[in-house]
């Protein structure tokens, strides 16, 4: 019930445009091929204005440099349509989910980092979606799609001139496939089992990691008791601030989330080695990566930048955790598209039914 209710609000998080006047940059998501060993689709980014722009390369977005074992970082909106026996359905994506600072990633003088796009000019990438996404326990039929829209149109100083949402429309696919549907249970509870797990680790991040941890799984009972008395006392304040006015259903919906996070951060494996392998310094903007497919291993992969990340802020360490664990399925299957302060603030304000699968607010509590 939990992931169908998350599918609806997704729909709206995505449509959600509440950011500056916008320049004429326009995004389509076609399908070129579709059957039962592939899915293919091909996005295509345009220029339609006068002004030369200077993308960020979001690793959420079809500009995403970012692969892990040749599937791209990039995110799409892809709903199975419901019928009179089902409620809407959201494949599971194979790629990594990254947590990441926006405004740090700005700064970034590696040119690697973002794209230009001139007047008129257009980018076309190619996605196998079958290889990205497990259409497996949605099934076959049609499914509605669309990709992530927002970009950061950068100064040459690194200053952010504007958050870009472009225009954008929702394309149909038809999927076919005989797959058996994966378990969302058995990873989950085998990892519940058994202890904090490190992978090329030192002592010194070893413990790092086991203080935030602790102190992760102290949050997680902090915002538990603060959402109960929501109920009690019809609260406000942070709640109010990061998930938007007060509604039973949407309550709910977080409640539900926290509900499952309980000692996830002191029982999951924290790699210390894969990602600065990947990246080395070349990503100092990116602080983890995680994989949410019910069937890959329960691992959070620690950056460079993670442990630069203060112990006791807000975003702190611990508060990455929560951030990260929120992500996976079993936990509600949240997703950050929307991340700074000013961003999940408005988000909460315009639409607070999207603010409750927004990964970033999870933290924030």
């Amino acid at each position: 019930m939990m992931a169908a209710v998350g599918t609806l609000f997704l729909s709206l998080l995505i449509s959600q445009a509440y950011a500056t006047p916008t320049y004429p940059l326009e995004l389509l998501v076609s399908v070129s091929k579709s059957g039962a060993t592939s899915v293919t689709a091909k996005a295509t980014l345009k220029n339609n204005g006068d002004t030369i722009l200077k993308l960020f390369n979001d690793p959420r977005s079809i500009l995403s440099k970012i692969t892990h074992f040749g599937v791209k970082s990039t995110i799409f909106e892809i709903v199975k349509e419901p019928d009179v026996t089902s409620v809407p359905c959201k494949p599971h994506f194979k790629g990594v989910s990254v947590i990441f600072d926006p405004l740090q990633a700005l700064k970034s003088t590696n040119s690697l980092d973002f794209t230009v796009l001139k007047p008129g000019q257009t980018i076309e990438v190619d996605y196998d979606l079958k290889r990205s996404y497990d259409f497996a326990h949605c099934g076959p039929g049609s499914y509605n799609i669309k990709a992530f829209h927002s970009f950061y149109h950068v100064g040459d100083s690194g200053a952010l001139l504007q958050t870009i949402e472009a225009s954008t429309h929702m394309s149909q696919l038809h999927v076919v496939t005989t797959s058996r549907p994966t378990s969302t249970l058995r990873k989950s509870n085998s990892f519940r089992k058994r202890d904090l797990y490190f992978k090329s680790c030192t002592d010194d991040e070893s413990f790092q990691i086991t203080d935030a941890a602790i102190l992760a799984d102290e949050l997680v009972e902090h915002a538990k008791n603060e959402l109960d008395a929501l109920v009690a006392k019809k609260a406000r304040s942070r709640y109010q601030t990061w998930f938007g006015h007060y509604d039973q259903l949407r309550l709910h919906i977080v409640k539900q989330h926290f509900l499952h996070l309980p000692k996830k951060a002191t029982t999951f494996t924290y790699d210390c080695g894969a990602c600065r392998s990947k990246f080395g310094s070349a990503k100092a903007w990116v602080y983890a990566y995680i994989q949410t497919h019910p069937n890959s291993t329960r691992k959070l992969y620690l950056c460079e930048s993670f442990w630069k990340i203060p112990r006791n802020t807000v975003g702190s360490k611990p508060g990455l955790f929560i951030n990260a664990l929120s992500r996976l399925p079993e936990n509600g299957g949240t997703t950050d598209y929307y991340i700074t302060p000013s961003e999940i603030e408005k988000l909460a304000l315009k639409n607070p039914e999207g603010a409750v699968q927004n990964s970033e607010s999870h933290r924030r509590l």
